[in-house]
């Protein structure tokens, strides 16, 4: 099993989590150009029937077996088709706003049946799923009004698709690679308040989780590597390697585990309010900094 990192600061809860983010991103705004192809460019009837006209004929279905990687399983196939996406948006805009060229929109978006192709392949997940895209549709366009998202100008497809991390050959990720670089970057970030800001729009808004939210998740995050790890251990006892890395990170669990739940605004700020104003961030910080640095020497 291998887990990975959606972005640099954010832990994310279970295995290729970035990549389906990504994945529903890209699927997403594909309908969504669609969408604002249509009322756009002002074609008559109903936006469900003209899309499903589309997707349904014959022609589509055998391009759609035919067309590698519409399923977005791989993070090359996120990047491939994220372009598509953007692209569509940028001569769409262009041609609305700009008076750009009607050519490259018919080209780009109206023409281009690998959009429709990922319309499709999404809109039969959706159907396997029970859902109907009526739903889908109205919560999506409602979710994206309250970011702004939801017209021509949103943030690129192939923005999330630089966040995901890099795959070994077989699309798997080295777990503990991307979790120490993205505790790093933790730490460098950790004198700033966690909040819902510290996720993609997106994530933020998939679910208004706050503060606490982001919290919880970094938590759970963090055990869910614990609980890996001690699986991996459990499975390859006796290896000389592994065995240094369990005791290592083993007598490092309370120093993580202090400096994760504690060393934040959000945290000073509870056990101020809650100690009469009378708690000293600076004496919480330096206290965290001396256990981090003991246990560094000892290790280094």
């Amino acid at each position: 099993m291998t887990v990975s990192i959606k972005q640099d600061d954010y832990l994310i809860l279970y295995e290729n989590e970035d990549l389906e983010e990504a994945r529903n991103k890209i699927y997403t705004d594909c309908i969504m150009l669609l969408w604002n192809a249509f009322t756009g460019l002002n074609i008559t009837g109903s936006f469900k029937v003209w899309l499903f006209q589309k997707i349904r004929s014959k022609e589509l279905t055998k391009l759609m077996y035919g067309t590698i990687g519409c399923q977005l399983e791989e993070v090359s196939y996120c990047n491939e088709f994220a372009r598509e996406v953007d692209d569509g948006y940028k001569f769409l805009r262009n041609y609305l706003i700009y008076d750009g060229s009607f050519d490259l929109v018919q080209m780009f978006v109206l023409k281009n049946e690998t959009l429709f192709v990922l319309a499709k392949v999404f809109v039969e997940s959706l159907e396997s799923q029970g859902k109907t895209f009526e739903e889908w549709f109205e919560e999506t366009v409602n979710r994206l009004k309250q970011c702004g998202q939801e017209g021509l100008f949103r943030h690129p497809c192939s923005t999330i698709c630089t966040s995901l991390n890099k795959r070994n050959h077989d699309n798997s990720l080295d777990y503990l690679e991307a979790f120490y670089k993205q505790l790093k970057n933790l730490i460098n970030e950790k004198s700033s308040p966690i909040g819902a800001d510290a996720l993609s729009p997106d994530k933020r808004c998939l679910a208004e989780i706050g503060e606490e939210g982001v919290r919880d998740n970094l938590q759970r995050g963090y055990l869910l590597l614990n609980n890996i790890l001690k699986q991996i251990y459990k499975e390859q006892q006796g290896t000389i390697a592994l065995y240094w890395i369990k005791d290592y990170l083993g007598k490092g669990e309370k120093v993580f585990k202090d400096v994760l739940c504690n060393h934040c605004t959000m945290e000073f700020n509870k056990k101020y309010n809650s100690s009469g104003y009378d708690f000293e961030i600076i004496n919480e910080i330096r206290r965290l900094h001396n256990k981090v640095s003991a246990f560094r020497n000892k290790w280094s």
